[in-house]
């Protein structure tokens, strides 16, 4: 198959033989009806409009396999980029050779087993971390949203600056939730958040250094940031929990050798536990709210 460089130059090849055809099919016509000439032309605009096919055909090839290259090419997973996310992302272990999107589909998804209860014993693990963190160190407690209302205090006052600083945090909180993500089409919300983060964060990672892997789940519990509200305590639990997201998809893989099922099965116990923590979540988001109120 011809490169990128190649089809182009044959493309422009293609065009400019169509275009002086074209010139010498219309001077022919210009010669006097009945002339020498003409009738001699006659024989030669057959030849032409033969090849003028010729070219047509294979530049609806060429353009079929543009087309198709293209399709495989939207179909290639790529990292977030843009803002901290490429930061995070151009220092991760490489991905798969020609990593494709997965779709996390149910029919994807019912490829692989269940992990209910170990999402369970996650989430209570994960309640359990963070209470036992908030009551040994408070400071942990501290987060994006706290320390918007208690600079929005000092500068409005107390109870407009607590008004403004729930807004902000309110409209900086929903901003990933607006961006559309175009790059999952099918599926369940939780399910494409979950595979998001399990292709940005897992897949490849059977090729990783151990360090690549621990560098992979610290960042995956640090992005959480971006979601205001969180506590520092709940960011170190996040990234713990990508610990276990880590060792499903590395156990899945040796098991199969396809980094595919591997990545829908940390996808599958990633939704599950997502599903689940919406506990977790309430109780992170009452304990911000209540230590900025005390403080």
């Amino acid at each position: 198959m011809m490169g990128i460089t190649e089809i182009a130059e044959r493309i422009v090849s293609l065009q400019d033989e169509q275009q002086r055809l074209y010139e010498e099919a219309q001077n022919i016509l210009a010669l006097p009806y009945g002339s020498e000439e003409y009738r001699a032309g006659v024989a030669r605009r057959t030849e032409i409009f033969d090849r003028l096919t010729v070219i047509r055909d294979e530049l609806n090839g060429i353009a079929d396999i543009v087309r198709a290259e293209e399709r495989r090419q939207a179909k290639l997973y790529r990292r977030p980029e843009g803002w901290l996310k490429s930061i995070f992302s151009t220092k991760l272990g490489p991905l798969p050779k020609n990593a494709q999107t997965i779709q996390p589909t149910a029919e994807n998804l019912a490829r692989v087993g269940s992990y209910r209860l170990v999402a369970l014993g996650m989430m209570v693990s994960a309640i359990v971390m963070l209470v036992a963190l908030s009551l040994s160190f408070p400071w942990m407690m501290t987060s994006p949203m706290s320390l918007i209302i208690a600079g929005s205090r000092g500068i409005f006052g107390q109870t407009m600056g607590q008004v403004i600083g729930i807004a902000v945090t309110i409209v900086i909180g929903g901003l990933p939730f607006i961006i559309p993500k175009r790059k999952y089409t099918e599926g369940k919300f939780w399910d494409k958040a979950a595979m998001q983060e399990e292709q940005w964060f897992r897949m490849g990672a059977e090729r990783w250094s151990f360090g690549q892997r621990a560098y992979a789940c610290l960042v995956f519990g640090t992005v959480h940031i971006f979601n205001m509200f969180y506590p520092i305590a709940s960011l170190l639990v996040v990234a713990l929990m990508g610990m276990v997201f880590m060792m499903v998809y590395l156990h899945v893989f040796k098991k199969t050798g396809d980094y595919e099922i591997a990545t829908l099965a940390s996808t599958k116990l990633h939704a599950t536990y997502n599903r689940f923590a919406i506990v977790y979540l309430v109780l992170a988001l009452g304990i911000s709210f209540i230590f900025p109120l005390l403080s």
